[in-house]
Formats: C-alpha cells, sequence, structure tokens
C-alpha cells in the first residue's frame, strides 16, 4: 500500500529526472521511507534507474566510492581485515549461521515489503546485469567459480539463491521461455550446419563411452520411459519372493552392464542375471546374442519367456530358475575350486 504523501507527478519528475535526486534524498525531503518514493515512481510511471545508472548519479553528485584515498598501507590494513573476518567466520561455524540466517532474513523481508512493479523491476535488473555477465568469457568464469565456491562452503546461501531462482522463475514464464527458444534455436542452427552437426555427434559420442554416463542415461531413460515391473516380471519377483531365491529385480535401470539392463540380478555373489522376454517385444534369434554379451562380463544368463510364465504355476518356475542356479554354482566351482588344508 503506497503511503498518502503529498508529492504530484510534475514534482516528482522535477526531482528525480531533472535534478536527479536519489529516492533516499527524496524521502528524508518528505519524511517518508525510500520505498514510498519508488511506489510513487512505478505509480506515475516514471521510469526507474538501473543500479548502474544510479551508482553513476551518485558519483556525480559527489559521493565518493568507498576506497577513494587508499594508500598501499590502508589497502593492506583493509585487506587484512577482511581475511580475518573470513577465518574466523571459517572457523565458526555458528557465527557463520548466524550472519546467514541474518542475510537470508534480510532478503525475505526485502522481497515481501516490495511490491509487484517493483519485484519484477529488480528480478529485471538481475537479468540485465546476467545477461551482460554471460558475454564476458573472463566474467563467466569468475561467476562459475563463485557459485562452486558458494556452495561448498555456503550451503545456506546456495539455499536462498535456489529459492530467489524458483521465484524468478514462477513470476516471469516469459523470460523463461525467451531463453528456451534461444536454446532451441541455438541447437537447431549448429545441427544444419555440417561443422556443428559433427562437432555435436563426435561430443556425444565421447561422452558415450564414459561407461559411468552411459550407465546413467540408459538408466534414466528406463525409468522415464517404461513402467516396470511388467506383469511377466511380476510373476517371477512373486516367485523369488514365494521361495526366497537370491534374486532382485533390477530391471527398472537400477543396474546396468556395459550398457545393458538386466531384469534380475544375484545377490549373494554369483555372476548371474534372469532375463524376462515377451514374444511381442523379442524375437528367438535375441536370446543368443543377449546370453553371449552378458557372458563377455562373466555373468551366466537365463532367460525365461512368457509362454514359460503365463499361467504356469510358481513350482515350475522355481525349479528352472533353481536348476540355472545350480549349474552357475558348478562353473564357479570349477573355476574357484575350495582349497581344503
Amino acid at each position: 500500500m503506497i503511503s498518502k504523501v503529498a508529492i504530484d507527478k510534475e514534482e516528482l519528475m522535477r526531482l528525480y529526472v531533472d535534478m536527479e535526486k536519489s529516492t533516499i534524498d527524496i524521502a528524508k525531503t518528505y519524511n517518508c521511507c525510500s520505498a514510498t518514493v519508488r511506489s510513487l515512481l512505478i505509480k506515475y510511471n516514471i521510469k526507474l534507474r538501473t543500479l548502474s545508472e544510479s551508482k553513476l548519479v551518485q558519483f556525480k553528485n559527489g559521493r565518493k566510492p568507498w576506497n577513494t584515498g587508499l594508500t598501499k598501507e590502508t589497502n593492506e590494513s583493509v585487506a587484512n581485515i577482511s581475511k580475518g573476518r573470513k577465518a574466523y567466520l571459517d572457523n565458526n561455524p555458528e557465527a557463520m549461521a548466524k550472519l546467514l540466517d541474518g542475510q537470508v532474513r534480510f532478503s525475505e523481508k526485502r522481497w515481501e515489503d516490495m511490491s509487484d512493479e517493483e519485484r519484477n523491476q529488480f528480478l529485471k535488473e538481475r537479468t540485465d546485469k546476467l545477461t551482460i555477465g554471460r558475454n564476458k568469457p573472463e566474467a563467466i568464469e569468475k561467476q562459475k567459480q563463485g557459485m562452486i565456491e558458494a556452495n561448498e562452503n555456503n550451503p545456506e546461501l546456495a539455499k536462498n539463491h535456489s529459492k530467489f531462482m524458483k521465484q524468478f522463475i514462477l513470476n516471469n514464464p516469459e523470460y523463461i521461455e525467451e531463453q528456451i527458444a534461444k536454446l532451441n534455436a541455438g541447437l537447431n542452427a549448429s545441427w544444419e550446419s555440417p561443422e556443428g552437426r559433427e562437432k555435436r555427434i563426435d561430443a556425444l559420442y565421447k561422452t558415450w563411452q564414459d561407461p559411468e554416463i552411459k550407465a546413467r542415461r540408459v538408466s534414466a531413460t528406463l525409468k522415464g520411459n517404461q513402467i516396470r515391473p511388467t506383469n511377466i516380471e511380476q510373476t517371477v519377483i512373486d516367485v523369488i519372493n514365494e521361495y526366497n531365491l537370491p534374486y532382485k529385480y533390477v530391471g527398472n535401470g537400477e543396474v546396468i552392464i556395459e550398457g545393458k539392463n538386466p531384469d534380475f540380478i544375484n545377490v549373494n555373489g554369483l555372476k548371474s542375471v534372469i532375463e524376462v522376454y515377451g514374444r511381442y517385444w523379442h524375437q528367438i534369434e535375441d536370446e543368443p546374442e543377449r546370453i553371449e554379451f552378458f557372458l563377455r562380463y562373466g555373468f551366466r544368463t537365463l532367460i525365461l519367456w512368457d509362454r514359460e510364465i503365463e499361467n504356469v504355476p510358481h513350482e515350475e518356475i522355481y525349479q528352472k530358475i533353481i536348476k540355472f542356479t545350480e549349474e552357475c554354482m558348478v562353473e564357479f566351482r570349477k573355476v574357484h575350486p575350495i582349497v581344503t588344508a
């Protein structure tokens, strides 16, 4: 709510635009707060100064930067004070937490006191500042390093920044849509270019060679695109639980073996997996290829087809699994014979 302060539009234009007075100076003249002056400027559609414009006006009117006139000695003294304060906060987590809590409370209070127009103006200034910084490589690197250090050393500060960005996104859907459109346009342009396309394919190929990245992508795809377990997989799960068999369902992407995701894996240290195949999704030729693939990494494979599971007694499915497991144990003992004294 705007306080009842007797400042008409013409007078405010004269003070703020013509005389270049700050909102604080105007507020002192009319015995009100600067937020009231800002609200009146917005109400009268008088364009607010950006942060950089405000600083230029301040310097122009005689306000000096805080470090003007520092000598080498005094500059070192200020640096030592700052260094000492940082060391104190690093070694006193309670003091750091209190300081961060105060900063968070101040930011939240400041945000709550703003009108919708003031919030939009504040967010626009932040956006403009970030946009300018993105065009300078050294600024980008500095910003990245600063964010990394902030997240590592000040989790509360990182949490507050995340809260701010969430609020920014909620209040500025047009900005987000614009950024997504720019990103898509850039990706499309690079794909249409033969050089850009080759570069992107090469980058994807290189990342795919990393087993960790490959496993993460396959796992995310499986979790996102499929409803698991399927009906026949659930039947096998029921058999495993009923007979307490040493297998666990991992077909949801939990376990990836060189880019392949088995349906079940032995949990007792035996390198054996179970695959459940449906005739709709698999061909008979898929079976030997799958068995050979997992064998390369030391895993023996039992493949159960849907016809061996649907409308089949649990006892029969159990016998197939236990026979396969015993064969795996025999093979395991051949490779790792028990040595007795």
